[in-house]
C-alpha cells in the first residue's frame, strides 16, 4: 500500500489499486468544488499536494502505516492533505463509524507507545492531548457515508479520514475569526443541521481535539478517545 498524487493517478500508477482512481475522483469532485463549506477546500488541488490511499478493508494496521507514510511526505510539504478510503464489511451504521474512528486513535497511540514516543506526550483525556505519530501532530475529519444531515463530513461512498498536519490547520488564516464565520455560515446552506456545537475554536483553552474528529448527525459531543 502507498499513497498517490494526482499527477500519479492521472497517469494510472495506482490501477493496481482496485477503486482508488474513482474514488478520489468522487471526493474531489465533492470537495474541490464552489458548493463546499470549507474556504480552502481547493487549495491542496492548486498545489498538487494532496495524496490519496486506500486500505485492506478495516484493518487498522494498513491505516497507520498509511498514516506513517502521510507524516513522512508532511516533512517534504507541511501543508499538503492526506486522504485515506477504508472499506467496510457489511451494513455499516453512523455508530460503527465512530467504533472505528476510535479504534484508528487507540491504535496510532498504541503505535506511539511501540515506536517509544508516548511518555513525553499529554495521554487522551488530558487538556492539551494531541493526535502524533512519528512525533508529528495530526488533525483528522472522518467523514462517512453515514452522515446524511451533516452532508459536509460525507464525502463519498467510503469512511474518510481527511488528514492535515496540525501546524498547518493551525496557521492564522485557517483560524480567523472572519475564516471560521464563513465556513460556518456556508455550513448553514449546505447541512440540513446546524453547525456542531463541538466545533469551536480548536485552539481555545476549553476545547479538545478529541471532539473535532468525528461529529455526528446530532448535537452531542463524540469523543474519539474514549475507549
Amino acid at each position: 500500500m502507498m499513497l498517490y498524487g494526482l499527477k500519479q493517478l492521472r497517469r494510472g500508477d495506482a490501477s493496481s489499486r482496485g477503486d482508488l482512481h474513482e474514488l478520489a475522483h468522487d471526493f474531489s469532485s465533492i470537495v474541490d468544488s464552489p458548493e463546499f463549506p470549507c474556504i480552502f477546500s481547493s487549495a491542496p488541488f492548486v498545489r498538487q499536494e494532496i495524496f490519496f490511499g486506500l486500505t485492506e478493508e478495516e484493518t487498522l494496521s494498513s491505516i497507520v502505516s498509511l498514516l506513517k507514510e502521510l507524516c513522512r511526505r508532511f516533512e517534504e510539504a507541511p501543508d499538503a492533505v492526506g486522504v485515506i478510503f477504508v472499506p467496510q464489511s457489511g451494513e455499516a451504521t453512523l455508530e460503527d463509524d465512530y467504533q472505528l474512528a476510535r479504534n484508528i486513535v487507540r491504535s496510532v497511540v498504541e503505535q506511539n507507545e511501540l515506536d517509544g514516543n508516548s511518555a513525553e506526550f499529554p495521554r487522551p483525556g488530558q487538556q492539551d492531548w494531541r493526535l502524533r505519530l512519528d512525533r508529528t501532530e495530526l488533525f483528522i475529519n472522518f467523514s462517512s457515508p453515514r452522515h446524511k444531515r451533516r452532508r459536509s463530513r460525507n464525502v463519498g461512498s467510503h469512511f474518510t479520514l481527511i488528514v492535515q498536519a496540525r501546524s498547518s490547520f493551525d496557521k492564522p488564516l485557517f483560524r480567523s475569526a472572519h475564516s471560521r464565520g464563513e465556513i460556518r455560515r456556508r455550513l448553514m446552506s449546505y447541512d440540513s443541521v446546524r453547525p456542531h456545537p463541538s466545533l469551536g475554536d480548536h485552539l481555545h483553552p476549553d476545547e479538545h481535539d478529541a471532539l473535532h474528529f468525528f461529529l455526528g448527525d446530532e448535537d452531542q459531543p463524540l469523543d474519539v478517545t474514549q475507549s
